[in-house]
């Protein structure tokens, strides 16, 4: 029996590793993908996720989140101001074909609570990659979840 696994990222090329990684381990089972405002803007997180999906032939699906921090005001902050004369640290795009898929219409909060109250949600690795905005927010409106989350497994 295959390990079900969620990820939770900001992608990029690190998090791009992990969704391949996942989703093509023989022992795991990538069941969703939700994105969040991290290293890029929250539409380049979707959009990278998308285009690695496309590129392994990954169906799973993808759920943008939260597009800024819950409580700092001063984030995002612009990556050319964060990341100026070092563009090349986080390029806001992967260097992979457009995604022809298209991220689902469920935000990454509501799938994160509907699918951990499921019949699934007790058996689901959760794995944050990026930053815990949509998990806090999810536990924030389902207090419920913090025993229904069977592991998390964060990048830190």
């Amino acid at each position: 029996m295959r390990q079900k696994v969620w990820i939770d990222c900001d992608t990029g090329s690190d998090d791009a590793v992990a969704i391949m990684a996942a989703a093509l381990h023989p022992a795991l089972e990538l069941v969703a993908v939700s994105t969040v405002n991290g290293n890029v803007p929250l539409e380049n997180t979707t959009d990278n996720t998308l285009r690695v999906c496309d590129a392994i032939g990954s169906a799973v699906p993808v759920h943008p989140g939260c597009d800024r921090p819950l409580i700092r005001t001063d984030f995002p902050i612009p990556r050319d101001v964060l990341n100026a004369g070092r563009e090349e640290f986080q390029k806001r795009t992967l260097d992979l074909p457009a995604p022809t898929s298209r991220a689902s219409e469920q935000r990454a909060v509501d799938a994160l609570i509907e699918h951990y109250r499921g019949v699934d949600g007790p058996a689901t690795v959760l794995i944050a990659v990026g930053p815990l905005t949509n998990l806090a927010a999810a536990l924030a409106a389902a207090p419920d979840l913090v025993a229904r989350i069977p592991r998390l497994v964060i990048m830190g």
